[in-house]
Protein backbone atom coordinates (compact mmCIF):
# COMPACT_ATOMS: atom_id res chain seq x y z
CA UNK A 1 0.00 0.00 0.00
CA UNK A 2 1.17 3.54 -0.71
CA UNK A 3 0.65 6.62 1.46
CA UNK A 4 -2.61 7.59 -0.27
CA UNK A 5 -4.07 4.11 0.18
CA UNK A 6 -3.24 4.16 3.89
CA UNK A 7 -5.15 7.40 4.47
CA UNK A 8 -8.65 5.96 5.12
CA UNK A 9 -7.22 3.47 7.62
CA UNK A 10 -5.30 6.14 9.52
CA UNK A 11 -8.36 8.40 9.67
CA UNK A 12 -10.51 5.54 10.97
CA UNK A 13 -8.09 3.87 13.39
CA UNK A 14 -6.75 7.04 15.01
CA UNK A 15 -9.87 9.21 14.60
CA UNK A 16 -7.83 12.03 13.05
CA UNK A 17 -8.32 14.47 10.19
CA UNK A 18 -5.93 14.71 7.23
CA UNK A 19 -3.91 17.89 6.94
CA UNK A 20 -1.83 17.00 3.91
CA UNK A 21 -1.42 13.77 1.96
CA UNK A 22 1.30 13.56 -0.66
CA UNK A 23 3.14 10.81 -2.46
CA UNK A 24 5.69 10.13 0.28
CA UNK A 25 4.30 12.00 3.28
CA UNK A 26 1.01 12.41 5.12
CA UNK A 27 0.09 14.43 8.19
CA UNK A 28 -3.06 14.12 10.33
CA UNK A 29 -4.27 15.80 13.52
CA UNK A 30 -7.09 15.94 16.06
CA UNK A 31 -7.78 18.02 19.13
CA UNK A 32 -8.46 15.76 22.11
CA UNK A 33 -9.74 16.72 25.54
CA UNK A 34 -6.26 17.50 26.92
CA UNK A 35 -3.87 17.41 23.97
CA UNK A 36 -3.40 17.88 20.26
CA UNK A 37 -2.66 14.54 18.64
CA UNK A 38 -0.57 14.58 15.45
CA UNK A 39 0.13 11.57 13.26
CA UNK A 40 2.74 11.52 10.54
CA UNK A 41 3.33 8.84 7.92
CA UNK A 42 6.27 8.90 5.54
CA UNK A 43 7.83 6.62 2.99
CA UNK A 44 11.57 6.08 2.69
CA UNK A 45 13.28 3.33 0.69
CA UNK A 46 9.94 1.59 0.13
CA UNK A 47 9.27 1.46 3.88
CA UNK A 48 6.33 3.33 5.41
CA UNK A 49 6.87 4.66 8.95
CA UNK A 50 4.23 5.95 11.36
CA UNK A 51 4.98 8.55 14.04
CA UNK A 52 2.79 10.14 16.70
CA UNK A 53 3.21 13.36 18.68
CA UNK A 54 1.09 14.75 21.49
CA UNK A 55 1.21 18.37 22.65
CA UNK A 56 -0.77 19.95 25.49
CA UNK A 57 -3.50 22.17 24.17
CA UNK A 58 -1.98 24.99 26.19
CA UNK A 59 1.39 24.55 24.43
CA UNK A 60 -0.21 24.88 21.00
CA UNK A 61 -2.31 27.89 22.00
CA UNK A 62 0.71 29.59 23.57
CA UNK A 63 2.87 28.99 20.51
CA UNK A 64 0.24 30.23 18.09
CA UNK A 65 -0.64 33.30 20.16
CA UNK A 66 3.00 34.28 20.67
CA UNK A 67 3.79 34.00 16.97
CA UNK A 68 0.73 34.93 14.98
CA UNK A 69 -2.07 35.95 17.32
CA UNK A 70 -5.36 35.46 15.49
CA UNK A 71 -3.95 35.15 11.95
CA UNK A 72 -5.34 31.72 11.02
CA UNK A 73 -3.34 31.62 7.79
CA UNK A 74 -0.13 31.29 9.82
CA UNK A 75 -1.27 28.62 12.28
CA UNK A 76 0.51 25.81 10.47
CA UNK A 77 3.79 27.72 10.52
CA UNK A 78 3.53 28.28 14.27
CA UNK A 79 2.79 24.61 14.92
CA UNK A 80 5.68 23.61 12.71
CA UNK A 81 7.96 25.83 14.79
CA UNK A 82 6.72 24.05 17.94
CA UNK A 83 7.62 20.70 16.38
CA UNK A 84 11.01 21.95 15.34
CA UNK A 85 11.79 23.15 18.86
CA UNK A 86 11.02 19.70 20.30
CA UNK A 87 12.12 17.32 17.57
CA UNK A 88 14.41 19.23 15.21
CA UNK A 89 12.19 18.34 12.27
CA UNK A 90 9.93 20.28 9.93
CA UNK A 91 6.70 18.43 10.48
CA UNK A 92 3.95 20.19 8.56
CA UNK A 93 5.96 21.74 5.74
CA UNK A 94 3.69 24.76 6.24
CA UNK A 95 0.46 23.64 4.57
CA UNK A 96 -2.78 25.38 5.40
CA UNK A 97 -4.78 23.69 8.11
CA UNK A 98 -8.29 22.34 7.47
CA UNK A 99 -10.95 24.83 8.53
CA UNK A 100 -12.16 22.67 11.44
CA UNK A 101 -8.69 22.41 12.97
CA UNK A 102 -7.97 26.11 12.44
CA UNK A 103 -11.25 26.98 14.15
CA UNK A 104 -10.37 24.80 17.14
CA UNK A 105 -6.97 26.43 17.48
CA UNK A 106 -8.62 29.83 17.32
CA UNK A 107 -10.97 28.76 20.11
CA UNK A 108 -8.01 27.74 22.27
CA UNK A 109 -6.19 31.00 21.58
CA UNK A 110 -9.27 32.91 22.73
CA UNK A 111 -9.45 30.66 25.82
CA UNK A 112 -5.81 31.53 26.55
CA UNK A 113 -6.65 35.23 26.32
CA UNK A 114 -9.34 34.75 28.97
CA UNK A 115 -7.04 32.62 31.12
CA UNK A 116 -4.22 35.14 31.12
CA UNK A 117 -6.55 37.80 32.47
CA UNK A 118 -7.15 35.53 35.49
CA UNK A 119 -3.48 35.54 36.57
CA UNK A 120 -2.22 38.17 39.02
CA UNK A 121 1.23 39.32 40.11
CA UNK A 122 1.28 38.94 43.89
CA UNK A 123 4.41 39.79 45.89
CA UNK A 124 6.81 38.81 43.14
CA UNK A 125 5.03 35.61 42.18
CA UNK A 126 2.14 34.88 39.85
CA UNK A 127 -1.13 33.58 41.21
CA UNK A 128 -4.05 31.83 39.55
CA UNK A 129 -6.91 33.95 40.86
CA UNK A 130 -9.69 32.05 42.59
CA UNK A 131 -7.89 28.71 42.35
CA UNK A 132 -6.79 26.51 45.25
CA UNK A 133 -5.06 23.17 45.37
CA UNK A 134 -6.93 20.12 46.55
CA UNK A 135 -5.31 20.71 49.96
CA UNK A 136 -6.44 24.34 50.01
CA UNK A 137 -3.17 26.09 49.12
CA UNK A 138 -3.08 29.17 46.91
CA UNK A 139 -1.84 28.36 43.41
CA UNK A 140 1.29 30.46 42.88
CA UNK A 141 4.64 30.19 41.11
CA UNK A 142 7.45 32.32 39.69
CA UNK A 143 6.55 31.11 36.21
CA UNK A 144 3.74 33.18 34.67
CA UNK A 145 3.24 30.47 32.05
CA UNK A 146 2.61 27.82 34.74
CA UNK A 147 -0.29 29.88 36.08
CA UNK A 148 -1.51 30.67 32.55
CA UNK A 149 -1.63 26.93 31.80
CA UNK A 150 -3.66 26.19 34.92
CA UNK A 151 -6.15 28.95 34.20
CA UNK A 152 -6.31 27.76 30.58
CA UNK A 153 -7.45 24.34 31.82
CA UNK A 154 -9.96 26.07 34.05
CA UNK A 155 -11.41 27.94 31.08
CA UNK A 156 -11.57 25.06 28.59
CA UNK A 157 -12.97 22.53 31.10
CA UNK A 158 -15.16 24.92 33.08
CA UNK A 159 -13.63 23.74 36.37
CA UNK A 160 -10.50 22.22 37.86
CA UNK A 161 -10.33 18.74 39.34
CA UNK A 162 -7.10 17.19 40.62
CA UNK A 163 -8.48 13.76 39.73
CA UNK A 164 -8.44 14.72 36.03
CA UNK A 165 -4.75 14.64 35.22
CA UNK A 166 -3.43 17.82 33.68
CA UNK A 167 -1.25 20.81 34.52
CA UNK A 168 -3.40 21.70 37.54
CA UNK A 169 -3.26 18.14 38.88
CA UNK A 170 0.50 18.12 38.39
CA UNK A 171 0.74 21.42 40.29
CA UNK A 172 -1.16 19.90 43.22
CA UNK A 173 1.43 17.10 43.37
CA UNK A 174 4.24 19.66 43.16
CA UNK A 175 2.78 21.90 45.88
CA UNK A 176 1.62 19.28 48.36
CA UNK A 177 4.18 16.49 48.03
CA UNK A 178 7.39 17.88 46.50
CA UNK A 179 7.97 21.56 47.23
CA UNK A 180 10.27 21.92 50.26
CA UNK A 181 10.25 18.19 50.91
CA UNK A 182 12.41 16.53 48.26
CA UNK A 183 12.68 12.78 47.68
CA UNK A 184 12.98 10.60 50.78
CA UNK A 185 15.58 7.91 51.29
CA UNK A 186 12.71 5.45 51.75
CA UNK A 187 11.44 6.22 48.29
CA UNK A 188 14.94 5.77 46.87
CA UNK A 189 15.19 2.35 48.55
CA UNK A 190 11.85 1.31 47.09
CA UNK A 191 12.90 2.41 43.60
CA UNK A 192 16.20 0.55 43.83
CA UNK A 193 14.65 -2.63 45.22
CA UNK A 194 12.03 -2.53 42.50
CA UNK A 195 14.75 -2.27 39.86
CA UNK A 196 16.88 -5.01 41.39
CA UNK A 197 13.91 -7.38 41.16
CA UNK A 198 14.53 -7.50 37.40
CA UNK A 199 17.47 -9.42 35.99
CA UNK A 200 19.15 -7.49 33.13
CA UNK A 201 19.56 -10.72 31.19
CA UNK A 202 15.77 -11.03 30.90
CA UNK A 203 15.18 -7.48 29.64
CA UNK A 204 15.24 -6.17 26.07
CA UNK A 205 18.76 -5.41 24.91
CA UNK A 206 17.74 -2.00 23.55
CA UNK A 207 16.35 -1.01 26.94
CA UNK A 208 19.40 -2.28 28.81
CA UNK A 209 21.75 -0.38 26.47
CA UNK A 210 19.76 2.81 27.03
CA UNK A 211 19.74 2.34 30.80
CA UNK A 212 23.48 1.71 30.96
CA UNK A 213 24.11 5.06 29.25
CA UNK A 214 21.55 6.84 31.41
CA UNK A 215 23.18 5.59 34.60
CA UNK A 216 26.53 6.98 33.51
CA UNK A 217 24.97 10.35 32.68
CA UNK A 218 22.62 10.66 35.66
CA UNK A 219 24.17 8.59 38.46
CA UNK A 220 27.83 8.83 37.50
CA UNK A 221 28.37 5.07 37.29
CA UNK A 222 26.53 1.84 36.51
CA UNK A 223 24.70 0.10 39.36
CA UNK A 224 22.40 -2.23 37.40
CA UNK A 225 23.20 -4.15 34.26
CA UNK A 226 24.71 -7.37 32.87
CA UNK A 227 27.64 -8.64 34.94
CA UNK A 228 27.38 -5.64 37.29
CA UNK A 229 28.00 -6.43 40.96
CA UNK A 230 25.04 -5.28 43.02
CA UNK A 231 25.96 -2.63 45.59
CA UNK A 232 22.52 -1.84 46.95
CA UNK A 233 23.46 0.75 49.58
CA UNK A 234 25.60 2.75 47.14
CA UNK A 235 22.88 2.44 44.51
CA UNK A 236 20.26 3.76 46.95
CA UNK A 237 22.45 6.68 47.99
CA UNK A 238 23.25 7.58 44.37
CA UNK A 239 19.56 7.57 43.43
CA UNK A 240 18.63 9.61 46.50
CA UNK A 241 21.36 12.19 45.90
CA UNK A 242 20.63 12.45 42.18
CA UNK A 243 16.90 12.92 42.61
CA UNK A 244 17.44 15.60 45.25
CA UNK A 245 19.76 17.54 42.94
CA UNK A 246 16.85 17.93 40.54
CA UNK A 247 14.62 20.98 40.78
CA UNK A 248 11.22 20.65 42.43
CA UNK A 249 9.58 20.65 38.98
CA UNK A 250 11.89 17.88 37.79
CA UNK A 251 11.17 15.88 40.93
CA UNK A 252 7.47 16.30 40.21
CA UNK A 253 8.02 15.01 36.68
CA UNK A 254 9.85 12.01 38.09
CA UNK A 255 7.20 11.20 40.70
CA UNK A 256 4.36 11.52 38.19
CA UNK A 257 6.10 9.42 35.57
CA UNK A 258 7.23 6.74 38.01
CA UNK A 259 3.92 6.57 39.85
CA UNK A 260 1.25 7.20 37.22
CA UNK A 261 2.95 5.31 34.42
CA UNK A 262 4.20 2.56 36.74
CA UNK A 263 7.69 2.62 35.36
CA UNK A 264 9.99 2.56 38.34
CA UNK A 265 13.33 4.29 38.15
CA UNK A 266 15.22 4.73 34.91
CA UNK A 267 12.82 6.03 32.25
CA UNK A 268 11.26 8.57 34.67
CA UNK A 269 14.75 9.71 35.72
CA UNK A 270 15.78 10.13 32.09
CA UNK A 271 12.65 12.14 31.33
CA UNK A 272 12.98 14.39 34.40
CA UNK A 273 16.69 15.00 33.89
CA UNK A 274 16.11 15.70 30.16
CA UNK A 275 18.53 12.91 29.24
CA UNK A 276 15.78 11.26 27.20
CA UNK A 277 13.70 12.97 24.55
CA UNK A 278 9.95 12.72 24.89
CA UNK A 279 9.88 10.57 21.75
CA UNK A 280 12.42 8.06 23.12
CA UNK A 281 10.54 7.91 26.42
CA UNK A 282 7.27 7.22 24.62
CA UNK A 283 8.88 4.58 22.40
CA UNK A 284 9.87 2.45 25.38
CA UNK A 285 6.72 3.20 27.37
CA UNK A 286 4.38 2.13 24.57
CA UNK A 287 6.37 -0.70 22.96
CA UNK A 288 3.91 -3.34 24.19
CA UNK A 289 0.75 -1.51 23.10
CA UNK A 290 -0.97 -1.33 19.74
CA UNK A 291 -0.41 2.14 18.30
CA UNK A 292 -4.07 3.14 18.15
CA UNK A 293 -5.09 1.47 21.44
CA UNK A 294 -6.62 3.31 24.38
CA UNK A 295 -3.69 2.30 26.61
CA UNK A 296 -1.11 3.67 24.19
CA UNK A 297 -2.94 6.96 23.76
CA UNK A 298 -3.32 7.32 27.53
CA UNK A 299 0.41 6.89 28.09
CA UNK A 300 1.29 9.40 25.38
CA UNK A 301 -1.27 11.94 26.61
CA UNK A 302 -0.09 11.80 30.22
CA UNK A 303 3.55 11.91 29.12
CA UNK A 304 2.87 15.06 27.07
CA UNK A 305 1.58 16.81 30.19
CA UNK A 306 4.50 15.61 32.32
CA UNK A 307 6.93 16.73 29.63
CA UNK A 308 5.32 20.19 29.38
CA UNK A 309 6.13 20.89 33.04
CA UNK A 310 9.78 21.43 32.11
CA UNK A 311 8.87 24.68 30.34
CA UNK A 312 7.63 26.10 33.67
CA UNK A 313 10.78 25.29 35.60
CA UNK A 314 12.61 27.82 37.72
CA UNK A 315 15.86 26.60 39.26
CA UNK A 316 15.36 28.93 42.21
CA UNK A 317 12.03 27.42 43.30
Amino acid sequence: MNIEEWAPLIVQDFAVLPIAIKENNAVYARRRERVWHFVRQFKHDSRITLEQFHFCRYEVARQVKSEVGTSTDAYAEAINDLFYERTGMNFLNRPELPAQLAQQIAEDVRALDVAQRKVEDVAGEYQASGVRTQAGHAVTHKSREFMDAIQFENVIHGSLDARRFGIYSAYCTYRSFILGKGISIEMARGLVDGQLAYAPENISGDYVDLVLQMQKECLGEVYWGPDVKVRRDRFVQAVHDTLNRLTAIQQTQFVLSSGMQNDGLFLPLGLAAAVLTNETYNYFQTANYQADSMQEQQVRTDAAIIWALASFDDEDD
